[in-house]
């Protein structure tokens, strides 16, 4: 009898012991779906502006960069363009002090990020259809064989960027340009020559819409015309951000 009473007093205790272990395990699961959600939505630190728009002031972030160097009118100069391989976006910014940032997207949306003439930052939309087009114009080009070459990227220890060398002939007039071209840097390069398609001082200062001229994978990283030379100096990393949160 006495053993017996021990027995009941042994369920007694487990059955009280029970809901609280239930209650464990429901915040276990709880909090394990809060850092599910978490990772789902992406809030890491390398998150680009896509899966930034939750938080107060989102960033545009750009990890690589294509560097050219080009001569006009005797004086050189550099131009630099940011890219984020993820998003397929690139930035250009231009040298005017009304205008932060001019970012492309794939969808042939360019974005500038400017200051107005009362001190407020606001967004200008210009589409560029030409982005998205997908014509093979390569037979305006012809292969020049013994103008390949070999961009050496040793000084930002980056595997090198070969080029192949070609001619384009222009149908309107009787004027050529000798062009190299690679297909090693994966971006769509529509996307770049559709800066030059923008108005107003988002504009590139050279003219580089080769948008019916070569294909969408197809970079130009020389051109030896009458007009200005220009050269790829660099593809590699070189982290860029721009704020744009504040922007309206």
């Amino acid at each position: 009898m006495k053993s017996l009473k021990i027995i009941l007093i042994c369920l007694y205790l487990s059955a009280c012991q029970n809901p609280q272990q239930e209650k464990i395990s429901q915040d276990e699961a709880s909090n394990i779906q809060l850092q599910s959600d978490s990772l789902i939505k992406g809030n890491t630190p390398n998150d680009t502006i896509n899966s930034l728009q939750n938080t107060s002031n989102p960033i545009a972030y750009f990890d690589k960069a294509l560097t050219y160097q080009y001569e006009k009118n005797s004086i050189k100069n550099e131009l630099w363009f940011y890219v984020n391989e993820t998003t397929q976006q690139i930035l250009y910014v231009p040298e005017d002090d009304m205008i932060q940032a001019v970012i492309s997207y794939p969808n042939g949306t360019y974005i500038i990020y400017a200051t107005d003439e009362n001190g407020r930052k606001i967004k200008i939309k210009q589409q560029v259809d030409a982005v998205l087009t997908n014509g093979d114009f390569s037979k305006l080009l012809t292969a020049l064989p013994e103008n390949n070459t070999t961009i050496s990227q040793k000084n930002i220890q980056q595997a090198d960027i070969k080029t192949l060398g070609y001619i384009l002939h222009f149908q309107k007039s009787n004027e050529s340009e000798m062009l190299n071209i690679t297909s090693q840097i994966p971006i769509n390069s529509y996307q770049l020559y559709g800066f030059s398609k923008l108005d107003g001082d988002a504009k590139l200062p050279l003219n580089l819409d080769y948008t019916n001229v070569v294909k969408k994978n197809q970079l130009i990283t020389h051109i030896d015309g009458a007009y200005f030379y220009l050269q790829l100096l660099n593809y590699g990393p070189n982290p860029y951000e721009v704020p744009v949160g504040e922007y309206k």
